[in-house]
């Protein structure tokens, strides 16, 4: 009984940190992405309402970022993907393909509870896939397809249900079908 009740408040915790969070704030990470200056096709990215001002690339509902979708080679003048994104805790969809970036994954992704399709392809990340993104328990889709990642799958994804697409020398267990 102990038990749930505990489970219902921290649901009820996150509910309440998810609602407190407004398109301001997610517009403060977004420009984390194209600080110092945002390429020419992300010039609508300015100000503090990416929802209601109909950002490129952008789509929200209930004006907070549910997905950034840039698959069109845009390159970001940030070079490496900012810790911060994992404050977009609305995020469903994230898609940064062939945008320039690189370094290792960034570790907390963990507030990114929505997110169900995490792609990275094409990109210069390096390093292994940090294990705390096994708290991503709604993430069914990961594209790391040319980039130079090393290591093996957190044993924690042991038994996920995911479809993983990747190049490299990445190794692992991967539950039967899921290959």
């Amino acid at each position: 009984m102990l038990l749930l009740l505990l489970a219902g408040v921290a649901s009820r915790h996150l509910q309440l940190a998810w609602a407190s969070r407004t398109e301001a704030d997610d517009a403060a990470v977004l420009l984390t992405l194209v600080d110092p200056s945002p390429p020419s096709y992300l010039s609508s990215w300015s100000g503090a309402a990416p929802c209601s001002d109909g950002w490129a690339c952008v789509t929200c509902s209930g004006q907070r970022v549910t997905a950034i979708d840039l698959l069109a080679n845009i390159t970001l003048p940030v070079g490496a993907l900012p810790a911060t994104i994992g404050q977009l805790d609305a995020l469903q969809r994230l898609r940064l393909n062939g945008a320039g970036l690189g370094g290792t994954l960034p570790p907390d992704l963990s507030p990114l509870y929505s997110l169900t399709s995490l792609s990275l392809s094409y990109n210069s990340f390096t390093g292994i896939l940090p294990a705390s993104w096994s708290a991503l328990t709604n993430l069914r889709s990961l594209d790391l397809r040319h980039n130079q990642l090393s290591g093996t799958l957190p044993s924690a994804w042991r038994f996920r249900r995911y479809c993983l697409t990747t190049t490299g020398s990445m190794a692992g267990y991967l539950a039967a079908g899921m290959s």
